[in-house]
């Protein structure tokens, strides 16, 4: 009879090896487009660039706030001023 330690002992490194080796293989395919493929229009692009406008407004105010954070933060440590 086998001790379990003995058995586990055996078993775990094949099954790292088995699952290293599998790791290498892609689970999809991918091929490169072929050169004969019509070029196509670009996708119109208006929401992203409403999307990104509206990301730079905001970073844009959090520049404003964080300029005007430390006047606010002198004022309230130096209320009497």
């Amino acid at each position: 009879m086998f001790s379990i330690t003995a058995l586990l002992k055996k078993i775990v490194p094949v099954v790292l090896v088995l699952a290293i080796a599998l790791a290498v293989f892609p689970l999809t395919g991918a091929s490169a487009a072929s050169l004969n493929v019509q070029a196509t229009a670009q996708p119109d692009n208006t929401r992203l660039q409403n999307r990104w406008a509206r990301l730079q407004a905001t970073y844009q105010r959090q520049s404003d706030r964080l300029s005007k954070a430390s006047t606010f933060i002198s004022k309230v440590q130096n209320p009497s001023r």
